[in-house]
């Protein structure tokens, strides 16, 4: 008897319980529902009240179109090129120094540093629109550079310590190697002078210089040790030839110990191949170190190979000041009835009182 009614108190719990879960259900749904046609009944009256005041909107609309073709007439055409620059020794959080500094300096029109660091005139800053910097995001630099990090590092400590995608998420932008440089100018000459300028700024530095010598004599060292040991190791192919044609022509040894010879001879010669085919490698590896090593920046592609003119349609100056223009008288009028709302709620507590 007992049991019965456990189980049949069970039962009522479980059935309250999915009772209680399709309620909530139901009502989160229902929530949702409610939004969904709240939107869509604000933005019903929304255009219901633009279409009745059409004639307010699209003078106001056409004034500030022409108040930004007039702007971009005044201005005359801008052109934007882009740089693909590849940075070597650690120069890439001084580049994004430098353009940080750049944009920095033309928004605070200080035409005295302009001059002194980039060459750039005073009348000729105000032809400069914008400039901006971004990586190109390679995976397989940031496995390098985290490969690199564990070596530094003891290794068990630092697979313990943090994982690869705990370093990726802390890898900076500056740490890819290869960044696109952005710039928008009226006259296309000064995109040459923005490119001087940044790479000077770079070059000029005597840490990076340093680092620069540094590493190319260690590289030249290199070299040079790979270079003699593949000359050694042809001697040593040389001696084991001529070693060899001597035993070759000799009447005193027997045909197995002459067998025993040119089996020893040839192992030996083969593992000197391929001791030199390794070396090949490490020698072409390292030129490759070298050519990249040699300078502090590579220039990939210069502002004046990518110039064009700016013809976007979003980034014309009839189009954003229209669109401003619309937004504008928007918002006035929204102010307007949410006054005229506030009114009535001041006038209905009055007369409730």
């Amino acid at each position: 008897m007992d049991q019965s009614k456990n189980n049949n108190s069970e039962e009522v719990d479980l059935g309250q319980l999915f009772n209680a879960i399709g309620a909530g259900i139901r009502s989160v749904f229902r929530f949702f529902k409610n939004l969904l046609f709240g939107l869509a009944n604000w933005a019903l009256e929304g255009i219901l009240f633009v279409r009745q005041r059409f004639l307010v909107f699209g003078i106001i609309s056409l004034l500030g179109a022409s108040f930004g073709a007039y702007i971009d007439y005044i201005d005359g055409p801008r052109y934007a090129s882009k740089m693909i620059l590849a940075t070597n020794y650690g120069s890439g959080k001084l580049l994004y120094n430098e353009v940080e500094y750049l944009a920095a300096l033309l928004k605070q029109n200080d035409t005295s540093q302009l001059h002194s660091r980039f060459n750039i005139k005073p009348s000729e800053a105000e032809m400069i629109s914008k400039i901006k910097i971004e990586p190109i995001v390679d995976p397989k630099e940031e496995l390098l550079a985290f490969d690199a990090y564990r070596l530094k590092m003891d290794t068990t400590m630092v697979s313990k310590s943090i994982t690869f995608s705990e370093y990726k998420d802390d890898f900076e932008e500056h740490q890819y190697r290869r960044h696109i440089i952005e710039a928008t100018v009226y006259d296309r000459k000064l995109l040459s002078k923005i490119e001087s300028g940044l790479l000077n700024a770079l070059n000029s530095n005597k840490i990076l210089q340093l680092e620069n010598q540094i590493g190319t004599v260690n590289l030249s060292l290199v070299d040079e040790g790979l270079k003699t040991s593949m000359a050694r190791i042809d001697s040593l192919l040389l001696a084991e030839q001529k070693a060899l044609e001597q035993n070759t022509m000799s009447d005193d040894m027997s045909g197995t110990s002459i067998n025993l010879t040119e089996n020893t001879r040839n192992t030996k010669e083969v593992q000197l191949v391929e001791l030199k085919i390794q070396l090949m490698d490490e020698l072409q590896l390292n030129n490759e170190k070298n050519l990249i090593a040699n300078n502090i920046t590579n220039v990939i592609t210069s502002f004046d190979e990518m110039v064009y003119k700016e013809t976007a349609f979003t980034k014309k100056g009839s189009v954003k000041y229209g669109v401003l223009a619309f937004l504008a008288l928007s918002m006035f009028y929204a102010i307007m009835r949410f006054d005229k709302f506030l009114k009535e709620k001041i006038d209905q507590k009055a007369n409730r009182a």
